[in-house]
């Protein structure tokens, strides 16, 4: 007769104790000198750790062997409220926006009025967006193909150190943020080069808690360090941007993408409020996040397509067959006024997969948590420009449905990449009316 396996019983106070802190199995595994996939199978309750490790997590938590359920305890040591925030991600394990990142679409517009007829806006049918971000690349009406995008690593600067004009206020803000976030490498955009066929980025190596400690935290002010001046305040004393080959800040690359499914729906997700560093409880582009140099800059479509591949892979689930790259456009790059200048790229894509698909591969997906829902809207032709009054019209009902629907909730970059989408499928258009 077959034995019945017994299903192994989660260690749930342990992975609630992880997650409190905002920490990865991999940043845990740091800690104690442990590799990750052991601790997910500590928290899975497939195995117990070894004495030698139940002994560095003790001394890592503070807390005792009961309280980090090694052994049993006579006493509930989580009430069942707090058993189920430990099966999802903690609500508070990033640092308060509201303190890093203090001023206002229209207070940065005024405070970089510099920088004014460069910012990214979009007028149309009574709709006025005038958003703070600078626009360096605007590719809606060149319309290259994404393959003139190349990534050259700076030969001078490969690797980014903060400078020590800034150093001791980022260590006084590391200490602050450290808890919340782990480490790992990005893309930093150094500089660029553009001619009538391609766009060379100048990158170097630089890593996320640099970003965490510069252009993440622009607006803080520590009295109790002795300060007087925010970041702001010593790197843009001025009514402008510097030039990115002269920024003090990380500056690293961000990949935004809008993205439609075969049958031409387009993924929508409200961000979730755990874990999100910026933007939360807000519709973000389709997928979005930070370029990883150890990750994305060897690949075959090195950069910000790889980057976007990877965090489809993570947030939806997604497989690489999943892209098709004749179905990639490249939208433009902006620097965000907020975040000091931090350089944003923005595409359109088409997956070879329907929406069903789709919804199916994101139950799975590994940072499914990330977004609070997943919402739909349906075009006709999303990534082709009409060529008929009739086909014009049918896209520009479907696009201004879709923003007055969404329009309070967008975050910026969804903001900015509908903007560029639209202007993108727009732009043949006005040229037809003038002629």
């Amino acid at each position: 007769m077959e034995k019945t396996r017994t299903k192994p019983k989660p260690n749930i106070l342990l992975k609630h104790e992880r997650e409190k802190r905002g920490w990865s199995q991999n940043k845990l595994g740091e800690l104690i000198g442990a590799d990750s996939t052991m601790v997910s199978r500590w928290e899975r309750g497939e195995r117990r750790p070894e004495p030698t490790y139940q002994e560095k997590l003790c001394h890592v938590f503070t807390k005792n062997a009961a309280e980090l359920g090694f052994i049993e305890s006579p006493q509930p040591i989580l009430e069942q409220d707090d058993i189920n925030e430990a099966q999802t991600p903690p609500q508070t394990n990033v640092p308060p926006l509201a303190k890093m990142l203090t001023m206002q679409s229209e207070q940065l517009i005024e405070r970089y009025s510099d920088e004014k007829d460069k910012l990214l806006h979009l007028t149309i049918d009574g709709m006025n967006w005038i958003m703070p971000e600078v626009v360096l690349i605007d590719n809606t009406r060149s319309k290259l193909p994404i393959t003139a995008i190349n990534v050259q690593i700076d030969s001078i600067h490969p690797e980014y150190h903060i400078p020590a004009k800034i150093a001791s206020k980022a260590s006084d803000i590391l200490e602050e943020v450290e808890r919340y976030f782990y480490d790992s490498t990005t893309i930093r955009l150094n500089g660029m080069k553009i001619d009538n066929s391609s766009y060379t980025l100048i990158v170097s190596k630089a890593h996320f808690l640099q970003y965490a400690t510069t252009n993440y935290a622009m607006d803080i002010v520590l009295p109790h360090k002795g300060w007087s001046r925010s970041l702001r305040d010593i790197v843009h004393p001025g009514k402008h941007l510097c030039d990115l080959e002269d920024s003090l800040l990380a500056n690293h690359l961000g990949v935004n993408v809008l993205v439609f499914t075969l049958d031409n729906y387009l993924v929508i997700p409200l961000r979730a409020s755990a874990n999100i560093a910026t933007w939360q409880q807000k519709i973000s582009p389709s997928i979005s996040g930070a370029t990883s140099f150890d990750d994305d800059m060897w690949n075959f479509r090195a950069g910000p397509a790889a980057s976007w591949i990877r965090e489809g892979r993570e947030e939806l689930g997604l497989s690489n067959s999943n892209f098709d790259d004749s179905k990639d456009i490249f939208l433009g790059l902006t620097r965000d006024l907020l975040r000091g200048g931090k350089p944003e790229t923005f595409f359109a894509t088409q997956l070879n997969i329907t929406k069903a698909e789709v919804e199916r591969k994101i139950k799975k997906a590994k940072d499914k948590w990330e977004n609070k829902e997943i919402q739909w809207s349906e075009f006709t032709s999303p990534l082709t420009c009409p060529t008929t009054k009739k086909e014009r019209d049918t896209f520009l009902q479907e696009f201004l449905t879709l923003v007055r629907s969404y329009e309070e909730r967008l975050s910026r970059p969804a903001q900015v990449n509908l903007a560029f989408w639209f202007k993108y499928i727009w732009y043949p258009i006005e040229n037809m009316a003038s002629q």
